[in-house]
């Protein structure tokens, strides 16, 4: 009944908001019957009258619909422009066989010029390529030796080949050995291949020097990396005990917030760290102060809470003291008796308005990046609180 509504009207966000439920939720409940009529009732509407229809109805009927979507947009020309669309197609291929249908689909949207639609694609296939067949060919040929290609796609590449041809790292060592210097944010990418290529000895010792650099986005990237792999696997922890300590002691030794923010979850570990350790990991705090390194006591305050009550105490009381109330605040919520003080009214602070006149109306804010500078048109008459600020 519900599907006979949806498919009723020409409004297409009509039928959309019928499908919505099954869109967003498990399209498993639809019984056979259903599906049939939801598929057939797709078809005499037509395809391409709705892009969102489409999008949709893959969702719900990958099996059936995602080889036919992705032809007919393509040969439309506008898989590239429909990237909502184009990222459901790429989603379903995870979902469906790998027929010669399929595979086609697959390979038409490794091609999109969307990079996201690339590596979702890539990710379906993790897993489902055979070696030497259509995929890995265009895979190993076309995008792994193509060095326009997205630093992000390309390793999206690596990862999926590497479980099929155990050379693919070594052949590719010098970019991949280079991609995290330029972007520093693809690290937990890089660090993801290293971990399946190499053996746990030598990748923690790959972690451990990238900490002992000192820098300090790789080594949050670093410690976030061991510390799924020492939740993800006990044996690891039992094995390699005290290499893993050593790592984190390390870590804590380079007096940075956010790495020492990172390392907490690894503080916690009771088969690594225990009551013995809690001198030198309250040595850490040293290096930090209020209120500009307050995220590092608040986590610490709930570290220290769960494991090492009793030894934290006078820490906890004498942090407490400084009476600075979002530390109190996270320390009372952490479960510490302690005091939250009222916090004062803050005050509102005027901005310079001969400032802002010399701004003018319509400031224009200059951002540099990596690919080129960003212009934004600013308006003082609406907001000049927010440009005050800004500036």
């Amino acid at each position: 009944r519900i599907i006979r509504k949806a498919f009723s009207t020409e409004n297409y966000k009509v039928t959309r908001a019928y499908l919505y439920g099954w869109y967003r939720s498990d399209e498993s409940r639809l019984t056979a019957a259903a599906q049939d009529t939801l598929f057939n009732r797709w078809q005499l509407m037509g395809t391409g009258m709705s892009r969102d229809v489409d999008q949709y109805i893959n969702k719900i009927l990958p099996d059936r619909t995602t080889h036919t979507l992705t032809i007919f947009y393509n040969g439309e020309q506008m898989l590239d422009h429909e990237v909502q669309l184009a990222y459901e197609l790429a989603t379903s291929i995870g979902k469906v066989p790998l027929n010669d249908k399929n595979s086609l689909a697959a390979k038409i949207l490794l091609t999109n010029k969307n990079p996201h639609v690339q590596i979702q694609t890539l990710r379906s296939l993790d897993g489902n390529i055979e070696k030497d067949n259509d995929l890995y060919q265009y895979i190993e040929d076309e995008m792994l030796s193509d060095e326009r290609l997205a630093d992000a796609v390309w390793l999206q590449a690596v990862a999926a080949m590497q479980q099929i041809n155990g050379q693919i790292v070594d052949n590719h060592q010098d970019r991949l050995a280079t991609i995290p210097d330029e972007n520093p944010y693809l690290w937990p990418e890089v660090l993801g291949i290293y971990q399946q290529d190499e053996s746990v000895q030598d990748y923690l010792q790959r972690i451990g020097d990238l900490i002992s650099e000192g820098e300090s986005l790789p080594a949050m990237y670093a410690l976030q990396s061991l510390a799924s792999m020492v939740q993800n696997d006990v044996d690891i922890v039992k094995k390699y005990r005290q290499q893993i300590r050593n790592i984190v002691f390390g870590a804590l030794d380079l007096g940075d917030r956010g790495v020492t923010y990172m390392a907490t979850s690894l503080l916690e570990n009771e088969s690594l760290f225990g009551s013995q350790d809690f001198d030198r990991i309250n040595g850490s705090l040293s290096a930090f102060s209020l209120p500009g390194d307050i995220e590092v006591y608040q986590n610490f305050g709930t570290l220290y809470k769960e494991r090492f009550e009793e030894q934290s105490k006078s820490v906890i009381d004498s942090l407490a003291s400084k009476s600075y109330v979002p530390l109190n605040r996270s320390l009372a919520d952490a479960g510490w008796d302690v005091e939250v003080p009222e916090e004062s009214k803050a005050d509102f602070r005027l901005p310079d308005w001969d400032r802002l006149w010399e701004l003018g109306p319509k400031p224009t804010l200059l951002l540099e990046t990596d690919k080129g500078r960003i212009h934004i048109e600013m308006n003082t008459l609406s907001a000049p609180a927010t440009v005050a600020m800004i500036d």
